[in-house]
């Protein structure tokens, strides 16, 4: 298959990707649980290897996902608080029976909420 990095010779060639390229490392595994899991422990731990790379800033390092991705941002992120310097779920929903457990892990965690009003897949509602 192909990604958005991958799927044009003028995409590889714009301006925007070779600043990311020369810039910064983005990192996005296939999952391999479901929206009713929390995130599988070799997440945090291949962020860890990487961390230790002589390339890596580890004060600079970002989680966000949308939607599962999202809930799995929440779930990461609350893991290993140590790991992030800032979090972003966006349209993210968790299991209202996490939360306090979610909030008291990121109390110290700056965190960039992106949800819409207008999802009805996971309402902001609920969060």
């Amino acid at each position: 298959g192909s990604s958005f990095l991958t799927s044009s010779k003028r995409t590889l060639k714009s301006v925007g990707l070779q600043h990311m390229a020369a810039k910064f490392v983005v990192v996005s595994p296939r999952c391999d649980w479901s929206w009713k899991d929390v995130p599988k422990p070799w997440v945090t731990e291949l962020v860890d290897v990487l961390r230790a790379a002589w390339w890596v800033d580890p004060n600079r390092i970002y989680l966000t996902g949308c939607s599962m991705g999202g809930m799995s941002t929440w779930e990461l992120g609350a893991q290993r608080p140590d790991l992030f310097a800032a979090i972003a779920p966006v349209a993210a929903h968790h299991d209202a029976e996490r939360t306090a457990y979610i909030a008291k892990q990121l109390r110290q965690t700056p965190i960039f909420v992106v949800h819409s009003l207008s999802d009805e897949t996971c309402p902001s509602t609920k969060e």
